[in-house]
Protein backbone atom coordinates (compact mmCIF):
# COMPACT_ATOMS: atom_id res chain seq x y z
CA UNK A 1 0.00 0.00 0.00
CA UNK A 2 3.09 2.58 0.23
CA UNK A 3 3.62 1.99 -3.76
CA UNK A 4 0.68 3.68 -4.73
CA UNK A 5 -0.54 6.70 -7.13
CA UNK A 6 -0.05 8.17 -10.60
CA UNK A 7 4.01 8.75 -9.68
CA UNK A 8 4.66 5.44 -8.29
CA UNK A 9 2.79 3.63 -11.49
CA UNK A 10 4.74 5.47 -13.88
CA UNK A 11 7.67 4.90 -12.53
CA UNK A 12 7.15 1.04 -12.59
CA UNK A 13 5.89 1.47 -16.24
CA UNK A 14 8.84 2.95 -16.70
CA UNK A 15 11.31 0.28 -14.79
CA UNK A 16 8.91 -2.67 -16.54
CA UNK A 17 8.53 -1.29 -19.84
CA UNK A 18 12.10 0.45 -20.82
CA UNK A 19 14.41 -1.28 -18.85
CA UNK A 20 12.71 -5.02 -18.59
CA UNK A 21 12.45 -5.11 -15.36
CA UNK A 22 9.77 -8.00 -13.58
CA UNK A 23 7.04 -6.21 -11.56
CA UNK A 24 5.24 -8.62 -9.36
CA UNK A 25 2.08 -6.65 -7.71
CA UNK A 26 0.40 -6.92 -4.30
CA UNK A 27 -2.71 -5.65 -2.53
CA UNK A 28 -3.68 -2.24 -2.97
CA UNK A 29 -0.59 -1.78 -5.98
CA UNK A 30 -2.16 -4.16 -8.42
CA UNK A 31 -2.77 -2.47 -11.46
CA UNK A 32 -0.60 -0.17 -10.99
CA UNK A 33 1.13 -1.35 -14.55
CA UNK A 34 -0.97 -3.34 -16.35
CA UNK A 35 -0.22 -6.99 -16.11
CA UNK A 36 0.58 -8.89 -18.52
CA UNK A 37 2.66 -12.26 -18.36
CA UNK A 38 4.17 -11.98 -21.57
CA UNK A 39 5.66 -8.46 -20.22
CA UNK A 40 6.50 -10.08 -17.06
CA UNK A 41 3.99 -8.08 -14.88
CA UNK A 42 2.33 -10.70 -12.96
CA UNK A 43 0.89 -10.88 -9.48
CA UNK A 44 3.26 -11.85 -6.87
CA UNK A 45 1.03 -14.86 -5.33
CA UNK A 46 1.53 -16.43 -8.87
CA UNK A 47 4.98 -15.05 -9.51
CA UNK A 48 6.97 -15.44 -6.45
CA UNK A 49 8.08 -18.60 -7.08
CA UNK A 50 10.92 -16.89 -9.47
CA UNK A 51 12.39 -15.56 -6.66
CA UNK A 52 15.44 -17.94 -6.83
CA UNK A 53 16.15 -17.10 -10.03
CA UNK A 54 17.00 -13.16 -9.82
CA UNK A 55 19.97 -11.48 -8.60
CA UNK A 56 18.28 -8.67 -6.66
CA UNK A 57 15.10 -8.01 -5.51
CA UNK A 58 13.46 -4.31 -4.73
CA UNK A 59 10.55 -4.19 -2.32
CA UNK A 60 8.58 -1.08 -2.52
CA UNK A 61 6.40 0.01 -0.32
CA UNK A 62 5.25 -3.57 1.08
CA UNK A 63 6.39 -4.68 4.60
CA UNK A 64 7.78 -8.37 4.61
CA UNK A 65 5.39 -9.62 6.61
CA UNK A 66 3.02 -13.05 6.36
CA UNK A 67 2.00 -13.01 3.41
CA UNK A 68 5.96 -12.48 1.84
CA UNK A 69 7.24 -15.50 4.31
CA UNK A 70 8.58 -12.87 6.39
CA UNK A 71 11.12 -12.59 3.32
CA UNK A 72 12.72 -15.67 4.70
CA UNK A 73 13.86 -18.87 3.06
CA UNK A 74 12.53 -20.95 1.39
CA UNK A 75 10.60 -18.26 -0.45
CA UNK A 76 13.19 -15.87 -0.02
CA UNK A 77 16.51 -17.24 -0.85
CA UNK A 78 19.38 -16.38 2.19
CA UNK A 79 21.57 -15.33 -0.38
CA UNK A 80 19.48 -13.05 -2.41
CA UNK A 81 19.97 -9.18 -2.38
CA UNK A 82 17.44 -7.11 -1.48
CA UNK A 83 16.73 -3.17 -1.54
CA UNK A 84 13.75 -2.51 0.49
CA UNK A 85 12.52 1.08 -0.69
CA UNK A 86 9.46 2.30 2.11
CA UNK A 87 8.23 5.82 3.51
CA UNK A 88 9.11 4.60 6.75
CA UNK A 89 12.04 2.90 8.30
CA UNK A 90 10.44 1.28 10.79
CA UNK A 91 9.46 -1.92 8.44
CA UNK A 92 12.99 -1.84 6.41
CA UNK A 93 14.89 -5.11 7.68
CA UNK A 94 12.68 -5.90 10.21
CA UNK A 95 12.71 -9.49 9.43
CA UNK A 96 15.66 -9.85 7.19
CA UNK A 97 18.76 -8.13 6.56
CA UNK A 98 18.87 -6.16 3.61
CA UNK A 99 21.35 -4.90 0.99
CA UNK A 100 19.59 -1.33 1.17
CA UNK A 101 17.69 0.58 3.17
CA UNK A 102 15.91 3.74 1.48
CA UNK A 103 13.69 6.15 3.23
CA UNK A 104 11.56 7.51 0.82
CA UNK A 105 8.68 7.74 -1.42
CA UNK A 106 8.49 4.71 -3.14
CA UNK A 107 7.10 6.61 -6.32
CA UNK A 108 9.98 8.79 -6.29
CA UNK A 109 12.40 7.00 -5.43
CA UNK A 110 11.43 4.13 -8.42
CA UNK A 111 11.71 7.15 -10.34
CA UNK A 112 15.13 8.19 -9.89
CA UNK A 113 15.87 4.67 -10.19
CA UNK A 114 14.57 5.00 -13.95
CA UNK A 115 16.28 8.22 -14.64
CA UNK A 116 19.58 6.56 -13.36
CA UNK A 117 19.43 3.50 -15.83
CA UNK A 118 18.12 6.09 -18.40
CA UNK A 119 21.83 8.01 -18.46
CA UNK A 120 23.51 4.58 -17.84
CA UNK A 121 21.47 2.88 -21.27
CA UNK A 122 21.46 -0.66 -19.19
CA UNK A 123 18.49 -2.84 -20.63
CA UNK A 124 17.65 -6.13 -18.95
CA UNK A 125 16.69 -9.61 -20.02
CA UNK A 126 13.79 -11.50 -19.08
CA UNK A 127 15.02 -15.04 -20.17
CA UNK A 128 15.57 -15.76 -16.75
CA UNK A 129 11.78 -15.42 -15.77
CA UNK A 130 10.09 -17.46 -18.01
CA UNK A 131 12.53 -19.98 -17.47
CA UNK A 132 11.81 -19.45 -13.68
CA UNK A 133 8.20 -19.88 -14.30
CA UNK A 134 8.16 -22.05 -16.98
CA UNK A 135 7.08 -25.25 -14.30
CA UNK A 136 4.37 -23.08 -13.04
CA UNK A 137 2.61 -21.73 -16.23
CA UNK A 138 2.68 -25.65 -17.49
CA UNK A 139 0.78 -26.72 -13.76
CA UNK A 140 -1.09 -24.19 -14.44
CA UNK A 141 -2.17 -24.66 -17.60
CA UNK A 142 -2.96 -28.31 -17.44
CA UNK A 143 -5.39 -27.63 -14.66
CA UNK A 144 -9.31 -28.26 -15.96
CA UNK A 145 -12.70 -28.99 -14.43
CA UNK A 146 -13.35 -33.10 -14.63
CA UNK A 147 -16.69 -33.82 -12.60
CA UNK A 148 -16.82 -30.61 -10.48
CA UNK A 149 -15.71 -27.03 -11.49
CA UNK A 150 -11.97 -26.16 -9.93
CA UNK A 151 -11.74 -22.55 -8.87
CA UNK A 152 -9.26 -21.78 -11.58
CA UNK A 153 -11.91 -22.44 -14.28
CA UNK A 154 -14.39 -20.52 -12.71
CA UNK A 155 -11.79 -17.59 -12.51
CA UNK A 156 -11.04 -17.79 -16.25
CA UNK A 157 -14.80 -18.26 -16.90
CA UNK A 158 -15.53 -14.05 -14.61
CA UNK A 159 -12.21 -12.83 -16.07
CA UNK A 160 -13.24 -13.70 -19.99
CA UNK A 161 -16.50 -11.51 -19.28
CA UNK A 162 -16.32 -8.80 -17.03
CA UNK A 163 -14.98 -5.46 -17.92
CA UNK A 164 -11.80 -4.69 -18.34
CA UNK A 165 -12.27 -1.37 -16.91
CA UNK A 166 -14.41 -2.65 -14.39
CA UNK A 167 -13.24 -2.86 -10.55
CA UNK A 168 -12.58 -5.87 -8.62
CA UNK A 169 -13.24 -7.59 -5.14
CA UNK A 170 -12.13 -10.81 -4.03
CA UNK A 171 -12.64 -13.00 -1.03
CA UNK A 172 -12.55 -15.93 0.05
CA UNK A 173 -9.74 -18.82 0.45
CA UNK A 174 -8.72 -21.17 -2.13
CA UNK A 175 -11.35 -19.51 -4.11
CA UNK A 176 -9.26 -16.20 -4.06
CA UNK A 177 -5.73 -17.74 -4.37
CA UNK A 178 -6.51 -19.81 -7.78
CA UNK A 179 -7.81 -16.20 -8.90
CA UNK A 180 -4.31 -15.13 -8.96
CA UNK A 181 -3.83 -17.65 -12.03
CA UNK A 182 -6.21 -15.83 -14.38
CA UNK A 183 -7.27 -12.19 -12.92
CA UNK A 184 -5.39 -9.90 -13.84
CA UNK A 185 -5.73 -6.14 -13.38
CA UNK A 186 -5.35 -3.98 -16.03
CA UNK A 187 -5.49 0.16 -14.60
CA UNK A 188 -4.79 1.42 -10.98
CA UNK A 189 -6.70 1.13 -7.31
CA UNK A 190 -9.62 -1.18 -9.25
CA UNK A 191 -8.48 -4.04 -7.34
CA UNK A 192 -9.16 -5.16 -3.19
CA UNK A 193 -9.23 -8.22 -1.21
CA UNK A 194 -8.96 -8.91 2.43
CA UNK A 195 -5.11 -8.97 2.25
CA UNK A 196 -2.97 -7.67 4.48
CA UNK A 197 -5.04 -8.93 7.54
CA UNK A 198 -6.77 -12.49 5.81
CA UNK A 199 -10.27 -11.82 7.26
CA UNK A 200 -12.55 -13.79 5.44
CA UNK A 201 -15.97 -12.41 5.01
CA UNK A 202 -14.77 -8.33 3.73
CA UNK A 203 -15.36 -9.07 -0.07
CA UNK A 204 -18.87 -8.05 -0.24
CA UNK A 205 -18.89 -5.10 1.90
CA UNK A 206 -15.82 -3.68 -0.17
CA UNK A 207 -17.98 -4.80 -3.62
CA UNK A 208 -20.48 -2.63 -2.10
CA UNK A 209 -18.26 0.17 -0.90
CA UNK A 210 -16.56 0.34 -4.45
CA UNK A 211 -20.13 0.87 -6.15
CA UNK A 212 -21.08 3.52 -4.31
CA UNK A 213 -17.86 5.07 -4.67
CA UNK A 214 -17.99 4.67 -8.67
CA UNK A 215 -21.51 6.41 -8.63
CA UNK A 216 -20.04 8.99 -6.70
CA UNK A 217 -17.58 9.72 -8.86
CA UNK A 218 -19.63 9.30 -12.07
CA UNK A 219 -22.02 11.61 -10.70
CA UNK A 220 -19.13 14.33 -10.00
CA UNK A 221 -17.24 13.59 -13.25
CA UNK A 222 -20.95 13.40 -15.25
CA UNK A 223 -19.45 9.58 -16.85
CA UNK A 224 -20.58 6.45 -16.53
CA UNK A 225 -19.76 4.04 -13.43
CA UNK A 226 -17.58 1.25 -14.05
CA UNK A 227 -18.91 -2.31 -12.66
CA UNK A 228 -17.71 -3.68 -10.15
CA UNK A 229 -16.91 -7.90 -10.01
CA UNK A 230 -17.23 -9.63 -6.62
CA UNK A 231 -15.53 -13.42 -6.29
CA UNK A 232 -16.19 -15.05 -3.38
CA UNK A 233 -16.15 -18.52 -2.06
CA UNK A 234 -15.16 -20.91 0.47
CA UNK A 235 -18.17 -19.95 2.87
CA UNK A 236 -16.71 -16.11 2.60
CA UNK A 237 -20.24 -14.68 1.81
CA UNK A 238 -22.12 -16.32 5.04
Amino acid sequence: SGCTGEVAGQALARLSREFGFPVFSYGGGRGLVAEDDAAGVLPWAYAQVALPACDLLIVAGAQLNMWFGFGRAPRFPDDLKVVQIDTTGEGIARNRAVELGIVADPGIALGQLADALAISGARYSGGWLDEALAPRREAVGRIASGETIHALDLARAIERHRPRDGMFAGDGADVLNWSYGAISIARPASYMDHHPLGSMGTGLPLAIGAAAAELDRAAREGSDAVPVTLLTGDGAFG
